[in-house]
C-alpha cells in the first residue's frame, strides 16, 4: 500500500485547505523525507488526516463522531480529510468530512460522512460507514489497529512496550499483534467446561425429581380404569332411554300448544280475507282488462304516428317552396356570370404564350454554357483532371514524409553520437572507481581486524581485572597455579583497568570506512546502470535510424529521388516545385469547370422553372376552357329543369318566400337534387298517411269486438277498469300473500297431525295431569343418572391422566438419561481441552501463543537492529515468558536487562521493535509507505546517523519513509523536508515539495 496524495481542510492548527502530493519528483528521488517544525506546530496533524480519511478516527483522539470532534480547527464550520492510495488491486480515494449546522463556527455538529471511490474512474463505491470500513479492509488488508502498527507508528507506543514488565507487556503485545483471540479461546474453554459441569448437575437433578410408578401400581391403575369404563357405559345407556321418554312427553305437550296457536291464526286469516274482498273484485276486473291493453296501446300508437306524418308533410311543403325560389335565383346568377368566364379564358391563353417564350430562351443559354465547359476541359473528361490533381497532391505528401524522415534521421544520428560520447565518459569515470573500491575494501578489512584486536585486548584486560582476588593469593617465589611462574609483577603493580575508548574509536573508523565503501559502491552501481542505459539507448536509436532508412528507401523511388545523393536537398526542392505547379494547374482547371457547372445548374434550374410555369399556364388555359363549357351546359340544364319542374309542383304549394342566394350557397345541381328529393318525400308521406288511416279503422273494429267479448260496454268502460302498474302489483301481492298464508296453515296442520301419530299411543292416551307427573319423574331420574355418570367420568379421567402423566414422565426420564449420557461425554471432552489450554483469566493459551509471537517479534526486530547498530541483539529472557534481555556484543556478549539501556539506546531498540511489529502486523500486505512519529531527540549524533542509515536502507526497498521530528540535526541530514511554520493565533502553514 502506497500513499499517493493527502488533502485536508481545517484540522487542528492547519486551518484552510492543504494538499500534499507524494508523487512529486522530490519524494520519488529520495524516498526519505522529514516532517519538521516546532513542538505543537501541527506535525502529527498530517498523520491524523491520513487516519481520518481512511478510518474516521485518529491515534490520539479515537473515533470522531457527531458528539465530539476535537480535531476541527477553532472558529471554523467544516473540515475534511482525503487520501489517494494504491494497492495491488488498484487506485482508490477515501474521503471523510464533517460540518457544523449551516457551516457556522458555533453550529451543532452534524453526522460525519465517509466514502470510498475508484481513483481512476471517479465512481463512488460505498457511502455507508460500515460498508466503507469493510471495503477499505478488503482492498488494503489493514484495519485501523494494523494500519497504526505497520504504516503509521505513533509516538511513545513502542517505548512503553520495551520498558513494560511481563504482566504489562502481555496486554500491549495482545493489542499490537492482535493475539487477543487466544485469550478469548482460553477463557471460552474454561467457561465451556463450567457450563458442561452445570449441565450434568442440572440433568441429574431433573432425573431425581421424576416419580415413576412400579409395575404393580401401574397394573392396578389400569384395572380400576377398565371397571370405571364399564360402569360408565351402563349409565350412559340408561340415561339414553330415560332421555327418549322425557323428550316424547315434552314433544306431546308442545304439539298441543302449537295446535291451539294454529286455531287462533286461522281465525285471524279469515278476518283478513273478508276485509280484502272489495279490493279482490277490483283486481279481478283489472285482470280481465289486462289482455286488451296491448291492442289498445297499438291503436294509440297508430293515431300518434298519423298526426306526426301530417306535421312532417307541412314542413316538407314549406321547405320545397324555399328551395324552388333558390333554383330560380341561381338560374339568373348563371346568366349574369357568362362574361367573367370568357375574360378568364382569354387571360389564361396569353399567359401560356409568355411561358413558351421563356422556355425557348433558357434552352439557348444552356447550349452556350455546355460549349464553354467543353472548351475548358480541352477534350479530356473531368475525371482525368481530378486524377491528375490527386496524383500531384499524393506526390507532395510523399515529399513531406521524405523531408520529415530526413530530419528525424539527422536528429537520431546526433543523439546516437551524443550517447556514445556520454557512455565513453562514464566508462572513463568507472575505471578509477574499481581501484578505489578495492582499496576501500582492504581498508575496511584492516579496520575490522583492528576492531577485533582491540576487542580481544579489552576482553583480556577484563579477564585480568576479574582475577584480582586470585592475584592477592599469590606469593613471591611460589609458583602460579595457572602458569607456574615464580615472579608475579601484577601483585605489586596492578594492570591498568580496561578502557573501551579504543574500541569505540575503532568502531567509528570502521563505520566511516564502511560508509565510504557504501558510497563508492553506490557510485559504481549508478555509473554501471547509466552505462547500461546508454548502451540500450544507443541500440534503440540505431534501430529507429534503420527503420527510417527503410522508410526512405520505400518513399524515394516513386519520386525519382536518391536520398543519399549530395544534392538531395536541391532535388527535393525541385520535385516539390514541379508537383506543386502541376497541382495548382489542375486545381485552377477544376475550379473553373466547377464554376461553369454551377452556372449550368442554375440555367437548368431556370429552364425547369420556365417549363413548370409553361405547364402550369397550359393547365390554367385548359381549366378556364373547361369552366366556360361547364357554365354554358349548366345554363342550358337550368332552363330545361325549371320548365319541366314547374308542372310537377303540388297544387297546395305555399307562397314562395323571398330567397337571396349567398356567395357560399349551394350550386344549382344541389338545388335541383333537393327539389327532386322533396317531391319524392311528399309522395311517400301521402302514401304512408293513407295506410295509417286504413290500419286505424281495422284496429278500432277489432277493439270493439274484444271489449264486448270481455264484458266492457265501450272504450271508456275499458279505460276505467285499467289500474296503474304500482296499484295493480300491490293488490296482486296482497292477494298472493293471503293465498300463501292459507297454504302454510294447512301444511302446519298436517305436520302437527303426523308428529302426534308418531308418538307412543300409550302416551297420547294420558291426560295432561298424568303427562306432567311422568315428565317430572323422568327429570329427577335423569339428574341422578347425570350426577352418577359425571362422578364416574371424573374418576375415569383422573385414572387416564395418571397414565398419561406416567407416560410423559417415562419419556422425560428416557430423554434426561440420554441427555445426561451426552453431557457426561461432553464434560469429559471439555475437561481434556481445559487441561491443555483452559484458564479463567485466559493466560494459559494466551501465554503460549504470545510466546510464539514474541519469538517472531524478536527475530524481525534483530534483523532491523543489525541495520541500526552491531552492538546489541535481543533475546527471549529465561526469567519470565515475555521478558526481554539485551546481548551487548561490545561487552563480550554480556546479557543484561533492557532497563539498563540509555535513552538513545532505548530508542534504537524501540525503533527495531516497531519495525518488527510492523512486519508482523501487515499480514503479508506490501507496505510501500512508512511514517515514524517517534522521539529522535534522545539520540546522540552517531546514533542519529545510524538510525538514518537504517532508514536509508529501508528506502532502497522502494519505500516512501516519512520521519516526524523537531531535531535540528535530523532536519539537516534529510534533504527533502515538509516544514510546519507556526503563525499567529495558534495557526500554522505547510511548506515543501508537493505542498499546495
Amino acid at each position: 500500500m502506497r500513499i499517493l496524495n493527502i488533502r485536508f481542510q481545517n484540522l487542528n492548527s492547519l486551518a484552510g485547505t492543504w494538499n500534499i502530493d507524494f508523487t512529486h519528483p522530490a519524494f520519488a528521488q529520495d524516498g526519505l523525507f522529514a516532517l519538521t517544525g516546532p513542538t505543537g506546530a501541527g506535525k502529527s496533524t498530517v498523520l491524523d488526516a491520513i487516519c481520518l480519511a481512511l478510518y474516521g478516527c485518529t491515534p490520539r483522539l479515537g473515533k470522531i463522531s457527531k458528539n465530539a470532534n476535537e480535531i476541527l480547527s477553532r472558529q471554523t464550520g467544516e473540515c475534511f480529510a482525503e487520501v489517494t492510495f494504491e494497492t495491488q488491486h488498484g487506485r482508490w480515494r477515501c474521503h471523510w468530512s464533517q460540518q457544523r449546522a449551516r457551516k457556522q463556527p458555533h453550529g451543532a455538529l452534524q453526522t460525519p460522512r465517509h466514502e470510498i471511490a475508484d481513483a481512476d474512474s471517479g465512481q463512488v463505491l460505498e457511502t455507508r460507514q460500515k460498508d466503507v470500513q469493510a471495503r477499505i479492509e478488503a482492498v488494503t488488508g489493514l484495519d485501523f489497529e494494523r494500519f497504526t502498527r505497520s504504516m503509521l507508528l505513533a509516538q511513545g507506543g513502542f517505548a512503553a512496550f520495551l520498558q513494560a514488565g511481563a504482566d504489562e507487556r502481555s496486554p500491549i503485545l495482545e493489542q499490537i499483534t492482535g493475539t487477543e483471540i487466544y485469550s478469548e479461546i482460553s477463557k471460552a474453554a474454561h467457561e465451556r467446561l463450567r457450563t458442561a459441569r452445570q449441565q450434568v448437575e442440572t440433568l441429574q437433578a431433573q432425573m431425581d425429581t421424576l416419580r415413576l410408578l412400579t409395575a404393580e401400581e401401574l397394573a392396578a391403575v389400569r384395572a380400576q380404569l377398565a371397571a370405571q369404563q364399564t360402569q360408565a357405559a351402563q349409565l350412559a345407556e340408561a340415561q339414553q332411554q330415560t332421555t327418549a321418554r322425557r323428550d316424547a312427553l315434552r314433544q306431546l305437550a308442545q304439539l298441543h300448544e302449537e295446535a291451539s296457536r294454529l286455531a287462533a291464526e286461522t281465525q285471524q286469516l279469515e278476518g283478513a280475507e273478508r276485509a280484502f274482498a272489495p279490493q279482490q273484485a277490483i283486481l279481478q276486473r283489472a285482470e280481465r282488462a289486462l289482455p286488451l291493453a296491448a291492442t289498445h296501446a297499438r291503436l294509440d300508437a297508430l293515431r300518434q304516428s298519423a298526426a306526426q306524418l301530417e306535421n312532417e308533410r307541412a314542413q316538407r311543403l314549406a321547405e320545397l317552396a324555399r328551395v324552388w325560389a333558390a333554383c330560380q335565383r341561381l338560374n339568373e346568377a348563371l346568366q349574369q356570370q357568362r362574361p367573367q368566364f370568357d375574360a378568364a379564358h382569354a387571360q389564361a391563353r396569353a399567359a401560356l404564350q409568355t411561358q413558351v417564350d421563356a422556355v425557348q430562351q433558357a434552352q439557348a443559354q444552356v447550349q452556350q454554357a455546355k460549349a464553354a465547359d467543353e472548351a475548358l476541359l480541352q477534350g479530356q473528361p473531368l475525371a482525368h483532371w481530378q486524377q491528375a490533381r490527386e496524383h500531384a497532391q499524393q506526390q507532395l505528401a510523399r515529399l513531406e514524409q521524405v523531408e520529415a524522415a530526413r530530419e528525424q534521421l539527422h536528429a537520431l544520428n546526433e543523439a546516437h553520437t551524443h550517447c556514445q560520447q556520454t557512455a565513453q565518459q562514464r566508462a572513463e569515470e568507472r575505471a578509477p572507481l574499481a581501484a578505489q573500491i578495492a582499496a576501500q575494501e582492504k581498508l575496511v578489512a584492516a579496520r575490522e581486524a583492528t576492531l577485533e584486536a582491540r576487542r580481544a585486548e579489552y576482553a583480556a584486560r577484563q579477564r585480568i581485572a576479574s582475577l584480582e582476588e586470585q592475584r592477592a593469593q599469590l606469593a613471591d617465589g611460589e609458583p602460579c597455579p595457572l602458569c607456574g611462574a615464580r615472579e608475579h609483577p601484577f601483585v605489586t603493580h596492578a594492570p591498568p583497568p580496561p578502557q573501551d575508548d579504543a574500541i569505540r574509536a575503532a568502531q567509528a573508523e570502521l563505520k566511516a570506512a564502511q560508509r565510504e565503501q557504501t558510497q563508492l559502491g553506490e557510485r559504481a552501481a549508478a555509473l554501471r546502470q547509466e552505462c547500461t542505459h546508454l548502451a540500450h539507448e544507443g541500440e534503440r536509436l540505431q534501430r529507429e535510424a534503420a527503420a527510417l532508412r527503410e522508410r526512405l528507401a520505400q518513399l524515394c523511388p516513386p519520386l525519382g529521388l536518391s536520398i543519399d545523393a549530395e544534392n538531395a536537398a536541391g532535388a527535393l526542392r525541385e520535385a516539390r516545385a514541379k508537383w506543386q505547379a502541376q497541382s495548382d494547374s489542375c486545381a485552377r482547371v477544376l475550379r473553373e469547370v466547377e464554376a461553369h457547372r454551377q452556372q449550368l445548374d442554375r440555367l437548368h434550374a431556370a429552364q425547369e422553372t420556365a417549363q413548370a410555369a409553361q405547364q402550369q399556364a397550359a393547365l390554367n388555359e385548359q381549366q378556364a376552357a373547361r369552366q366556360l363549357a361547364e357554365h354554358t351546359a349548366a345554363c342550358a340544364d337550368a332552363a330545361v329543369f325549371l320548365t319541366r319542374t314547374a308542372a310537377q309542383l303540388p297544387a297546395d304549394l305555399p307562397p314562395q318566400p323571398d330567397v337571396t342566394p349567398q356567395d357560399d350557397a349551394a350550386t344549382l345541381a344541389d338545388a335541383q337534387l333537393g327539389v327532386h328529393r322533396l317531391c319524392e318525400r311528399l309522395s311517400a308521406l301521402q302514401q304512408e298517411a293513407a295506410r295509417h288511416r286504413e290500419e286505424i279503422a281495422a284496429q278500432q273494429t277489432a277493439l270493439a269486438a274484444a271489449l264486448d267479448e270481455h264484458g266492457f260496454a265501450d272504450e271508456a268502460d275499458f279505460r276505467a277498469a285499467l289500474l296503474p302498474a304500482a296499484e295493480h302489483d300491490a293488490l296482486r301481492q296482497q292477494s298472493a300473500a293471503l293465498t300463501q298464508a292459507r297454504l302454510r296453515l294447512s301444511e302446519r296442520q298436517q305436520q302437527i297431525q303426523q308428529r302426534q301419530n308418531a308418538i307412543d299411543p300409550a302416551l297420547r292416551a294420558l291426560s295432561p295431569e298424568e303427562r306432567r307427573a311422568q315428565l317430572a319423574a323422568r327429570e329427577d331420574e335423569l339428574a341422578q343418572l347425570a350426577q352418577t355418570l359425571r362422578q364416574c367420568n371424573e374418576s375415569t379421567g383422573a385414572l387416564r391422566q395418571q397414565l398419561r402423566e406416567q407416560e410423559r414422565l417415562q419419556t422425560q426420564f428416557d430423554a434426561a438419561r440420554a441427555a445426561l449420557d451426552a453431557a457426561l461425554r461432553e464434560r469429559h471432552r471439555r475437561e481434556r481441552l481445559h487441561q491443555l489450554i483452559g484458564s479463567s483469566d485466559g493466560k494459559k493459551y494466551r501465554n503460549f501463543a504470545q510466546g510464539l509471537t514474541f519469538e517472531r517479534l524478536i527475530h524481525h526486530a534483530n534483523r532491523q537492529l543489525v541495520r541500526l547498530t552491531d552492538r546489541y541483539l535481543l533475546q527471549h529472557s529465561a526469567r519470565a515468558p515475555l521478558e526481554l534481555d539485551v546481548i551487548d556484543n561490545d561487552q563480550g556478549g554480556e546479557v543484561r536487562p533492557v532497563k539498563n539501556l540509555s535513552g538513545g539506546e532505548s530508542f534504537l531498540v524501540s525503533l527495531a521493535l516497531a519495525l518488527g511489529l510492523a512486519q508482523i502486523s501487515s499480514q503479508n500486505v506490501r507496505i510501500d509507505s512508512l511514517f515514524l512519529d517517534e522521539g529522535f531527540g534522545a539520540l546522540d549524533e552517531d546514533a542519529l546517523q545510524t538510525a538514518l542509515a537504517a532508514l536509508a536502507a529501508l528506502r532502497q526497498e522502494n519505500r516512501l519513509i516519512g520521519v516526524i521530528s523537531h531535531v535540528p540535526a535530523l532536519q539537516a541530514s534529510i534533504a527533502t523536508r515538509i516544514e510546519v511554520h507556526p503563525l499567529r493565533a495558534g495557526r500554522s502553514e505547510l511548506r515543501g515539495p508537493g505542498v499546495s
